[in-house]
């Protein structure tokens, strides 16, 4: 594989000379042709992308479909300044790693496990329901992406930005269907990827449509793992010398492309025009995700990892919608009711952990020496959601919005046991007890360490009511949103407009904990008592406030637009359910028991337009105060999850957009977004350090994305299709700082290892296809991450190296395509 600046070098040449070849075609004349308008509801009314007064992007489905894209972390290099980790299907539908205008603390590694306390800093919405999931990418009608904080329309968790993902709508005209058909290869895997869909449209009546789309998706694995535990019959792994059960390392194995996953869904709609000017549509989805491992390799060892147990995830999501809209005369009137139901059983591997804690303190585990640790979690994520909407019509010189939304959200971890697989025996095992005996000074005082562990009130590990069972934690927690909010724009002349906006909100959160260390008993739990060490806490708090947003455009003419907005943003606060007290694990600073909203102030300047009827574009520069700003932490020394506001932040950059159509046959897109983003403050939290000046971590500074295509009638009837797209990332960070702070010594150390901090390095994506479609036939062929580029876009470190991590791209994979539909 090429360094990575010459890789990047060579993809740039290699689409100078794809550039290049294609230019032949373009005419000598001034001849310009109309670029395809596209239609967005983003400011809840029906406008083209040109006439709406701040940066917003909109890629159409047929777009989407012609670029091969499936997936949403393949979308996220479609659009200008959207960035997001890809860390594979077993990590990316846990939480949300989207970054819009450089608005990010997390490491999206530690998204990876188990839900976040606080909300993403971009919200999703699916049709009109407010949820994140790794959605397959089918029958879309467009998507559209605001950038910038969207607090007044969408509510909680919008400050980065709002991307919303619209699917095709029934139609009661004719039946159509499409059906299409993938199959891969993967450069380093064994495994073949291919996938099926279906789409079908079925009208029942003059006044009636079902929409059904369907598919199934095998992906194979390309990261091979050099060193699996091996376990036996009864659950228990393999000892290296059964003769030594005291002594005895374990047994490991070769696994090939552990990685491996799969994807099935099924959407249905149907739609009914009760009247002239009223219409319903009800909509179901699920998705189901199979995963076997994260694709993830030790640092410096391509496609390849150490990890000693697998991480086996299965998810399913039930989405249910209710949209309704009536035109009222004066108004439109909408009303979107949905509720889903994303659930998932998950395994991960927490050996580097459980080695760290053993290491450094023998008391725990007695110096258990072959430690191989699997962590259990399910989590239930339900909702339900209500919007209101009037959105006024006519050509006044007044347009408004006024609206209600209401949300009630559950999220219930209902089990995370954690297992030192062989500890219940081990510790059972006479001469078990002797490390601890001889650190006490009284040689031979514990046979097993199991008795050193009643002798402190515990129970022995082989009472416990799971076998091998170490640790448990439960969070259950719920949210409340009441908002009403409200634009109203006036138009001063044809040329001028002046919107103002707001969103008054009344919000509930409350958390609920149970955490159990059974090795660690009486001294683990606030009572003194419980031979279980359990601790249980409960918290809850309230917010009510306001944003506004203030928004200004002129047209110099009419093919341009200049613009002004300042708007505000929020995320919602909540409570951290931390047992308080004197125990071992317990926190001593109430402080940290609640955390507060942290707010977004943007302000913006931007110009769009059209040029030669064939080619738009949008230029925008922005800057972001952050302030009080969310992080997710881990308390010290319990590893408990847990969010505090740490001071101020800002983001300020650039943002350009450019579609054309160049000729008859040829399209291009090219976006480009420059983003300086840094802490403004110095703070101490825990074991987090952030100091002012420090990068927002996994915000590139500079990010590139060009994709064109070629369309070309053939003699025999047929037409051509040829498409190339490229994205490029600059380096990113992967925390906010590469240091920590050290409780027991008061210092902060500078230790890249145990801060999770690295340097990841720049890297470019490019893909091309080539399709052939005839009557109702298609076929192709097509390539992705051309260049085989290794892009690391995240990583997981631990104080043994031999666990430190990173995820990384998928490597160059070349497929066939074909594809029928009637119409």
């Amino acid at each position: 594989m090429l360094p990575k600046r010459k890789s990047f070098e060579r993809s740039t040449l290699t689409a100078a000379v794809i550039a290049a070849s294609a230019s032949w075609y373009i005419p000598a004349s001034a001849e310009t042709f109309e670029l395809e308008e596209i239609i967005v509801t983003a400011a809840r009314r029906a406008q083209s992308v040109e006439e709406i007064p701040y940066n917003i992007s909109a890629v159409s489905g047929n777009a989407i479909a012609d670029a091969g894209i499936s997936d949403l972390q393949s979308l996220t290099r479609m659009i200008p300044g959207l960035t997001s980790a890809d860390t594979g299907v077993r990590g990316g539908g846990v939480n949300s790693n989207l970054i819009i205008r450089g608005l990010n603390t997390g490491s999206a590694s530690n998204n990876t496990l188990q839900p976040n306390i606080s909300v993403p800093l971009v919200s999703t919405y699916v049709d009109e329901t407010p949820l994140f999931v790794n959605l397959k990418i089918n029958d879309i009608e467009r998507v559209e992406v605001l950038r910038g904080p969207q607090g007044t329309l969408y509510g909680s968790g919008s400050m980065g930005g709002t991307l919303r993902l619209i699917h095709r709508k029934p139609d009661t005209q004719a039946f159509s269907a499409d059906i299409s058909g993938k199959l891969s290869f993967t450069d380093d895997s064994s495994e073949e990827t291919y996938s099926t869909d279906g789409v079908f449209n079925f009208p029942l009546s003059d006044t009636m449509a079902l929409r059904v789309g369907l598919g199934y998706e095998e992906i194979g694995g390309f990261v091979d793992a050099n060193a699996r535990a091996v376990f036996g019959s009864d659950g228990q792994p393999l000892l290296a010398d059964p003769s030594d059960p005291l002594n005895s390392g374990l047994v490991f194995t070769e696994q090939e492309d552990v990685d491996s996953a799969d994807v099935k869904y099924f959407r249905a709609s149907l739609l009914w025009d009760v009247s002239d000017t009223v219409e319903a549509q009800l909509t179901y989805h699920r998705q189901e995700e199979s995963s076997d491992d994260f694709s993830v390799q030790r640092i410096g060892d391509e496609n390849e990892n150490s990890i000693p147990l697998g991480a086996p995830m299965d998810r399913e999501v039930d989405l249910y919608a209710l949209d309704i809209s009536a035109d009222v005369g004066f108004a439109t009137f909408s009303s979107s009711t949905s509720f889903y139901d994303n659930q998932a059983s998950s395994a991960s591997d927490g050996t580097g952990f459980m080695e760290n804690i053993s290491n450094s303190d023998p008391f725990i585990y007695g110096g258990f020496p072959r430690v191989l640790s699997t962590l259990e979690a399910e989590y239930r994520d339900q909702s339900f959601a209500q919007e209101f909407r009037l959105v006024s019509n006519g050509d006044g010189k007044i347009d408004w919005v006024v609206g209600a939304f209401y949300r009630d959200q559950r999220i219930d971890i209902t089990t995370d046991p954690q297992f030192l697989h062989g500890f219940d025996q081990w510790s059972e095992l006479s001469g078990s007890g002797h490390l601890v005996s001889d650190i006490i000074g009284i040689p031979g005082l514990f046979d097993t360490f199991a008795d050193f562990v009643e002798a402190n009130g515990a129970l022995r590990p082989s009472q416990t009511a799971l076998t091998d069972h170490v640790f448990n934690f439960d969070r259950d927690y719920s949210f409340e949103d009441l908002a009403v909010f409200g634009e109203l724009t006036y138009h001063v002349t044809d040329a001028w407009q002046v919107t103002v906006g707001m969103r008054q909100f009344w919000q509930e959160f409350e958390q609920e904990l149970l955490q159990q260390l059974p090795v660690c008993g009486p001294y683990c739990s606030p009572t003194g008592t419980d031979p279980n060490g359990s601790l249980t806490s409960q918290s809850k708090e309230e917010f009510q406030d306001n944003i506004f947003k203030i928004n200004t455009s002129y047209d110099l003419d009419n093919d341009t637009m200049v613009y002004f907005t300042w708007a505000e943003g929020f995320r919602h606060g909540g409570a951290n359910g931390l047992a308080m007290g004197n125990c071992a694990l317990c926190e001593t600073d109430e402080g940290l028991l609640v955390f507060d909203s942290d707010t977004a102030t943007n302000t913006e300047i931007g110009i769009k337009g059209t040029l030669w009827d064939n080619t738009n574009y949008t230029l925008s520069v922005f800057h972001i105060d952050w302030q009080d700003v969310q992080l997710e932490a881990f308390t010290d020394p319990a590893s408990l999850p847990f969010v505090f506001n740490g001071e101020s932040a800002r983001s300020q950059g650039l943002e350009l957009e450019i579609n054309s159509q160049l000729t008859e046959s040829i399209t291009a897109t090219l976006g480009y977004g420059y983003v300086d983003a840094e802490l403004t403050d110095d703070f101490i939290v825990e074991s987090v350090v952030g100091e002012d000046g420090s990068k927002l971590p996994g915000v590139p500074k500079h990010q590139l994305s060009l994709s064109m295509d070629y369309f070309k009638p053939l003699d025999n009837g047929a037409e051509m299709h040829l498409h190339v797209d490229g994205f490029y990332r600059d380096q990113v960070t992967s925390t906010i700082s590469d240091k920590f702070y050290d409780s027991f010594s008061g210092t902060v150390v500078n230790d890249a290892d145990r801060a999770g901090f690295r340097e990841l390095d720049a890297f470019s994506i490019w893909n091309a296809s080539a399709n052939i479609s005839k009557d109702q036939w298609r076929a192709g062929i097509f390539v992705t991450n051309l260049t085989n580029e290794e892009g690391v876009t995240g990583i997981v470190t631990n104080e043994s190296s031999a666990y430190n991590r990173e995820f990384v791209t998928r490597p160059r994979t070349i497929g066939v395509s074909v594809g029928y539909r009637w119409d």
